[in-house]
């Protein structure tokens, strides 16, 4: 149990006091023997692995810290000092900002022995051969001050220190612990009057050791206290462990951190999470891995492994449930093996309306000496071929992580998460970006609100929005009367995205069709998108799987580079960090469709032929029963909603052989004219025969598809009744705009047709809300009048044919009628689900049984 062995490199006998020295090297032993009866107790029971995620890495070389070899973390100055092989310390803030450490080299030879003590609000590291323990005190900004050479220097020889390889101290009483003798015992020292002198502390009994021979590690690395519970955490980098332990020794539990592939950890810390918004009692894991091969004279290969790790010791939160599908459709390639100049690291991505072609940024290229050309600002088609370069750099940033456009005056907006400034640019009287008469106004976000790490930027509804980062949030706030930065901007308003399992957000982009806001985390776990209400209510997420760990940077909601006539969204990623390899060149740019899986070509998927048609007969008059009811409801004023059908116009039918019957006795064996609608979708014989009447050509032209899961606006119900009503030749004139919220809208024009039809009378207080969905009581009451005209009153309402259907729910008597004329049987169970969203199936099926479409 207790380790009595004396080490001869620690006696003398030479000396004068070897004597001596041996009596109290025996006393020393005995005495702490004595004061703690529980040494060398470790848990022997299997326990199961801890839970942690990585919050993010920190690349040091980033910073000018090649290898880095010891970690301490100051709370006054939330900032990180990180010792490299020199001995030499560089400050980094918690935000990533650099921290200006001019003068404050203070040379560790072992700098694995470095921490800050929260009780005295000063730094500690061992020196000397771990024979002497000295203290700095620290000056108002947090930070120790070297010049003034240490405050007190502590004689630890007593305390007998073989190997020490950390040290750390709990805030609250001051006690410090050291991890010793090569990893296999930890030593506490409870602090006196006398401070931590050893023999004092060996004297009066204030010493407390305990043996870890039962962790089964003899190659322990690195020591950290948690605050939140008082336990100790070690580093095992040969099994890829990390240990909990109480300060009796006893095992609480242990992490795998294999999956982290640290190469060569030297120092832990625990320190407030990166995320700002957090508690601030909330505390993460900070890990220094410095690595370097032996013999190497460079450090270029192993950066990858030079970084600093925050780890979450808690479960990874939850993605979000239910994610609809998505496809990659084109990557950008934005590198040097297509572009020239190229963009390395594409980190922000908007859309240029008026010249109908993309603006990409690239945050890291100025500092890439092989491929900096002096521009960091790229015009592209949609497709992806370079049009044009700029710069923001020098003249007001280097870093520009997001880009965005205001279409209205066509003003350029940058990021900044280096200088914390959102930058305007307004290209001038000549209304052309990037030449010489464009100025240039900037608002500091972290002064004017607190925003620490401005990743992406949107523009949309007079408003800024902001990915926020490490804080996983994301930030509003409106431009004012003037439309511009500065003057009455704000207030400033936030939601949080961590609960909904978007841990680092980098990408924030606003659809102004739908008033809601895309969100993408580059956290390697997160690998799916996110669409937010501006109150932070998830909307929907999509998949990303298929992307893998690639970073995700700024996403973008904007035309198809195949149909302009639907949006796509695109999101910018870095691709490997120049921080892990200084010579990467990787960035790209993805575009996606959203609610749609295309599927492979498959011409076995066919039905077998009958003998008689049963187009109709296999359907009963619950057909409009969607596979999944929406989880969500909606309100038929509610516009945060579903966004990918928003904009999709319904393309003219371009062919009508699809369905056509032969005049013998069997039918043809249908083709899936729509590549998400195979032919044993449930509504396929419906959207067929709709597309054949012309009403509707689908969301996308190439490749042609339906979106038979998307959720109907009220703009598309306008043009699927109209067409309905008056035929599939039918275009609505050009006339006044009686709407507040039309004009200038793609479906204006079918909008009014639908009031002059006396359809609508719009959604209340002179508006028609056409990106809103349109729900199933709604659509009984269209439905209806569009039937049997817009003066049309069904009969009284019985509140007997749907159980959630009341007498005098304000909908009953249409929503009843449309189910006696057998254009619907309810969502199931006797119920009609009133509130829930038309998907564009369902439409498809109400559409032709109220029309009576062949």
């Amino acid at each position: 149990m207790f380790n009595f062995k004396l080490h001869e490199n620690r006696l003398d006998p030479g000396s004068k006091r070897s004597s001596l020295r041996f009596i109290q090297l025996l006393l020393v032993t005995v005495i702490i023997t004595l004061s703690f009866p529980f040494a060398g107790y470790v848990a022997s029971a299997q326990q199961a692995d801890g839970s942690w995620y990585e919050v993010r890495s920190i690349y040091t070389r980033e910073y000018g810290v090649d290898v880095p070899r010891g970690l301490a973390f100051s709370p006054a100055a939330k900032t990180f000092l990180v010792w490299d092989e020199s001995g030499n310390v560089t400050g980094i803030a918690m935000n990533e900002d650099a921290v200006n450490t001019q003068g404050l080299n203070i040379p560790v030879a072992d700098a694995q022995n470095v921490a800050f003590n929260g009780f005295t609000g000063s730094l500690f590291f061992l020196s000397n051969g771990n024979t002497q323990l000295e203290e700095f005190r620290v000056n108002s900004k947090g930070l120790p001050q070297p010049a003034a050479g240490p405050s007190r220097i502590y004689d630890s020889e007593a305390l007998n220190l073989q190997s020490a390889r950390g040290i750390a101290f709990d805030p609250i009483n001051g006690n410090m612990f050291i991890l010793n003798a090569q990893g296999n015992q930890v030593v506490m020292v409870t602090p006196g009057a006398s401070g931590f002198d050893g023999n004092a502390a060996v004297r009066e009994r204030r010493v407390k050791q305990f043996d870890l021979q039962g962790l089964g590690s003899n190659g322990l690395q690195g020591i950290a206290y948690n605050p939140n519970n008082g336990h100790l955490y070690l580093s095992d980098p040969i099994g890829r462990r990390l240990y909990e332990i109480t300060q009796t020794g006893r095992k609480v539990s242990s992490y795998d951190l294999s999956s982290l592939q640290l190469a060569a950890p030297q120092s832990l810390v625990f320190a407030p999470s990166g995320d700002a918004t957090d508690d601030p009692a909330v505390m993460n894991l900070f890990v220094v891995d410095g690595y370097k091969p032996a013999g190497s004279a460079g450090t270029q290969t192993a950066s990858a492994n030079n970084r600093i790790v925050e780890l979450a010791l808690a479960p990874l939160p939850g993605a979000p449930a239910n994610q609809l599908p998505s496809t990659l459709i084109q990557t950008i390639d934005t590198s040097n093996a297509v572009w020239n100049p190229s963009a390395p690291d594409a980190a922000g991505v908007t859309y240029w309306p008026a010249h109908n072609t993309l603006l990409i940024s690239d945050s890291e290229v100025e500092e890439m000496p092989p491929y900096w050309a002096g521009k960091n600002v790229f015009e592209s088609t949609l497709s992806g071929s370079l049009v044009s370069t700029c710069t923001t750099s020098p003249t007001f940033s280097n870093e520009p992580t997001g880009i965005a456009i205001n279409p209205s005056n066509g003003h350029v907006f940058f990021s900044d998460d280096n200088a914390n400034r959102i930058s305007e640019v307004n290209p001038g009287p000549d209304a052309a970006y990037c030449t010489n008469d464009d100025t240039v106004t900037f608002v500091n976000i972290f002064q004017a609100y607190g925003i620490d790490d401005a990743e992406d930027v949107s523009y949309g509804a007079n408003t800024i929005f902001i990915a926020g980062g490490i804080d996983a949030e994301v930030y509003m706030f409106g431009l004012g009367a003037d439309g511009v930065i500065g003057g009455d901007d704000g207030p400033m308003t936030h939601f949080d995205t961590a609960a909904q399992g978007f841990n680092d957000v980098e990408g924030a982009g606003y659809n102004s069709d739908q008033g809601t806001v895309f969100v993408v985390s580059t956290q390697n776990s997160d690998r799916y998108l996110g669409e937010f209400t501006t109150g932070g209510a998830l909307v929907n997420a999509y998949t990303l799987s298929y992307l893998g760990s690639n970073p995700r940077s700024s996403v973008l909601f904007a035309p198809s580079s195949q149909n302009q006539a639907v949006k796509n969204i695109y999101i910018a990623s870095r691709g490997v960090d120049n921080g892990a390899d200084p010579n990467e060149n990787d960035g790209k740019v993805w575009e996606i469709v959203l609610g749609v899986s295309l599927p492979t070509a498959t011409p076995t998927n066919t039905r077998t032929p009958t003998s008689t048609p049963t187009r109709t007969a296999t359907f009963t008059s619950t057909a409009t029963n969607t596979p999944k009811p929406p989880t969500a409801t909606f309100t038929p004023t509610q516009t945060a909603v579903s966004t990918f059908t928003a904009t999709n116009t319904l393309l003219p039918s371009t062919a009508t052989s699809a369905v056509t019957k032969t005049p013998s006795a069997t039918d043809t064996v249908p083709i899936a004219m729509f590549v998400d609608v195979p032919v044993n979708y449930w509504a396929f014989d419906w959207i067929m025969r709709l597309y054949a009447a012309g009403i509707t050509g689908g969301c996308n032209a190439n490749p042609l598809q339906f979106c038979p899961d998307a959720n109907v606006t009220r703009a598309q119900m306008a043009v699927f009744l109209e067409r309905g009503i008056h035929g599939s030749a039918f275009n609505p004139p050009v006339g006044p705009i009686t709407f507040g919220d039309t004009p200038g809208h793609w479906a204006q024009y079918w909008i009014e047709a639908l009031r002059l039809d006396g359809i609508t009378g719009g959604c209340g207080g002179g508006n028609y809300c056409p990106d809103a969905v349109t729900s199933r009581a709604q659509i009984a009451v269209f439905l209806l009048r569009a039937e049997h005209g817009g003066n049309y009153t069904p009969p009284n309402a019985t509140g007997n044919r749907f159980s959630d259907i009341p007498i005098d729910y304000w909908a009953a008597a249409w929503i009843e009628q449309l189910a006696s004329e057998g254009i619907t049987g309810g969502c199931g169970n006797g119920k009609f689900c009133p509130e829930n969203p038309v998907t564009r199936a369902e439409m498809a099926v109400l559409l032709v049984k109220a029309f009576n479409l062949p």
